[in-house]
């Protein structure tokens, strides 16, 4: 989550000009967490990272989500 975060803010702290006009850029995502001892496929956490990407999404955009 906390690399998730820098990463978002540094996106959003970027000015990205399009014809000398700044347009603000941000992301969402969406962090899957595989806890000790789980046997968690790629696969499942990859739908688990979608899930909270979509989270993410409907709490407002420009976030990070989390799943376990």
């Amino acid at each position: 989550m906390i690399i998730a975060n820098r990463i978002r803010e540094s996106i959003s702290e970027e000015q990205v000009m399009f014809n000398n006009i700044p347009i603000v850029v941000t992301i969402s995502l969406g962090v899957a967490v595989n806890r000790a001892g789980e046997k968690t496929t790629t696969t499942e956490l990859v739908q688990l990272a979608d899930t909270a990407f979509y989270k993410a999404k409907q709490n407002g955009r420009n976030r990070v989500e989390q799943t376990f």
